[in-house]
């Protein structure tokens, strides 16, 4: 038989362990029950999936009547995940060890465990476990309603999205005034020394005594305690600090600009990198969220977007990335992308605004050269679809082989699609961020 991880990448198994202490003098009663006198729920985010798609299965016991009970502990149980298309089903086996009865609170549920799955076959994927069977379906990346070659007024259809001419448009933006001149760019790698990742470490990140400086495949890794600083060349920075979350519960906008930005005033007197390309602050949003199950979120770290601009002209994409994770009065992650980008020559804009959005709207467009491919699952048939913003953006790969030399010029189209989906009558909303290549 085959290894069920070839066909079934298992990504987790946590059981939730619930420990009741009870006052024996208390006078009060519990109802105590097993397992096969409640209901087990398994719950799913979606219905469906893309091929390559992780997920997660939850694993509930359900009490529906109007008091409290406590079910007999459970010492193994098992679940599986079973393809169509796969004749060999994925069988997990999970002990578990409760001090006492597992308690379920009146009209209410408790999770016993979650799992998850990433699927390797197309069709229905059926996960069991205590009896229950929860299906879902597995399908190819970019479902389309209609035919997904040709669009309603006649052009080739090739954009991710496909035909969206048949939605209701509402346009939360204007477009863009049209610019007569762009700059061509070329982008450069520039390598880093280790004396400079060590200066850097020790003047930036406060490092006091690095345990270690090995090169990686492709980067330089600086190691001290619980700080992991990463070099991919001079012109990417990463930064994690490991441990236990952190919680936010007060902070404000200013603060945490003022925090950012005397951090990144240092380290710009360390890091130099040549370039045309400038830094502009964005936004400030939490960067990481914690949500329990009973809905509560908890604010982890706060971050500080910023924009890599040209000319008045953004950097998107993994190599024009610039933000930093914030708690506790300091920094505590970076993702910092600076391009060493330099303008050639200024050329004519071979298309307008309003010639992408039409363009867009028809699928008329290909991403092929941009070395990447969107996948979006299942898309509405039908519904509202709305554009929030149209920009120029000029698309920066750090990771492209071979080596990205001239990043493509592109109108960048943001917004939602929501409607029923291509099968059945479930309602799905699309976030998306289209890009159209000039050319």
């Amino acid at each position: 038989m085959a290894d069920a991880s070839e066909r079934i990448v298992i990504l987790s198994a946590v059981i939730l362990l619930v420990i009741i202490v009870w006052l024996p003098n208390s006078g009060l009663m519990r109802t105590i029950m097993t397992v096969n006198d409640v209901e087990v729920e398994i719950f799913t985010s979606r219905n469906y999936y893309v091929l390559g798609e992780s997920f997660t299965a939850n694993v509930s016991l359900v009490n529906t009547r109007s008091r409290d009970v406590w079910v007999e502990p459970i010492p193994r149980l098992s679940f599986s995940g079973v393809s169509e298309n796969d004749p060999e089903p994925a069988i997990g086996i999970v002990d578990i060890s409760w001090a006492d009865k597992f308690h379920i609170p009146a009209k209410s549920k408790a999770q016993l465990l979650h799992q998850g799955f990433k699927p390797k076959f197309l069709g229905e994927f059926t996960i069991t476990c205590l009896g229950v069977e929860k299906t879902v379906l597995i399908m190819e990346p970019n479902i389309q309603p209609y035919d997904n070659t040709t669009s309603s007024n006649g052009t080739t259809v090739s954009g991710p999205l496909g035909d969206l001419s048949r939605h209701n448009l509402a346009m939360n933006c204007d477009l863009p005034s049209t610019l007569e001149y762009v700059p061509r760019l070329k982008v450069e790698r520039i390598p880093i020394t280790n004396s400079t990742a060590e200066t850097i470490a020790l003047n930036a990140f406060n490092f006091s005594d690095i345990e270690k400086m090995e090169k990686r495949t492709g980067s330089l890794a600086v190691v001290e305690g619980n700080k992991r600083l990463y070099f991919y060349g001079l012109n990417d920075v990463f930064y994690q600090t490991l441990g236990d979350k952190t919680i936010v519960e007060d902070w404000s906008e200013p603060e945490i600009r003022a925090i950012a930005d005397e951090f990144l005033e240092n380290l710009y007197n360390y890091w130099q990198v040549p370039t045309e390309a400038h830094i502009e602050f964005d936004t400030i949003r939490p960067s990481s969220v914690t949500v329990h199950e009973n809905g509560t979120r908890v604010v982890n770290k706060i971050g500080a977007r910023y924009s890599v601009k040209v000319a008045g002209i953004k950097l998107y994409g993994p190599g024009a990335d610039f933000g930093l994770s914030i708690a506790d009065g300091q920094v505590y992650d970076v993702e910092l992308h600076i391009p060493s980008v330099f303008i050639e020559e200024y050329t004519d804009l071979p298309l307008s605004p309003p010639e992408a959005l039409d363009r867009f709207l028809t699928g008329n467009y290909s991403i092929e050269e941009l070395g990447f491919t969107t996948l979006y699952g299942a898309i509405p048939r039908e519904g509202q679809l709305t554009i929030e913003k149209v920009e120029l953006v000029y698309f920066i790969d750090h990771h492209s082989d071979p080596p990205q030399t001239y990043p493509p010029l592109c109108y960048m189209i943001s917004g939602t699609i929501i409607g029923p989906a291509p099968f059945g009558d479930e309602i799905i909303s699309i976030g998306f961020h289209e890009l159209i290549p000039v050319t």
